[in-house]
């Protein structure tokens, strides 16, 4: 392929000659937050209906499928912690490769730093921190980790890559 060509030849067109770039990424942010919240209310009113379904065969009452919707908040925050994370690590690095890596590589490989100290992991582990933001498990070691991990996992990522989208002309 051409370079500048395909979907992310046009995103690199459009963005380096618009002037508003930053604007551009907070509705990207925005767009992907409004489809994550979406998807889950859609896959929770599917496993409302399965639940029921499932439910009214076996005779028991249909109502005990509401409880599904007391979990739905901690779904939610959790998907959106999810995204908010996949969407920092891509614009930091400007493709899929790396923040894919880093996902799922990186985020399980935080335990080997047990090994250089022990507990040295809790503070850069995000999947805890996600869990505990979530509200889905308490914060063992209280939220100066789960901060710390979010600030190297989610919010660094994501000043730097705005940084480098506000000075660069995206090759």
């Amino acid at each position: 392929m051409a370079k500048g060509s395909g979907a992310a030849g046009w995103v690199s067109l459009i963005l380096s000659v618009a002037p508003r770039r930053l604007r551009w990424l907070s509705a990207s942010f925005l767009s992907i937050l409004g489809w994550t919240l979406a998807a889950t209310v859609a896959f929770a009113a599917g496993a409302l209906a399965v639940v029921a379904v499932s439910l009214a065969s076996q005779g028991r009452p249909v109502a005990a499928t509401l409880g599904i919707l007391t979990h739905l908040p901690n779904v939610a925050a959790a998907a959106v912690l999810a995204v908010a994370l996949g969407f920092a690590l891509g614009t930091l690095f400007r493709s899929v490769a790396g923040p894919v890596l880093l996902g799922y590589v990186g985020t399980v490989s935080v335990g080997l730093l047990d090994m250089v100290r022990p507990g040295l992991s809790s503070w850069f582990d995000i999947n805890a921190a996600m869990t505990v933001l979530a509200g889905t498990s308490p914060a063992p070691h209280g939220m100066g980790p789960v901060l710390v991990a979010l600030g190297c996992w989610v919010i660094v990522p994501a000043g730097i890559g705005v940084a480098r989208l506000r000075r660069s002309d995206l090759r």
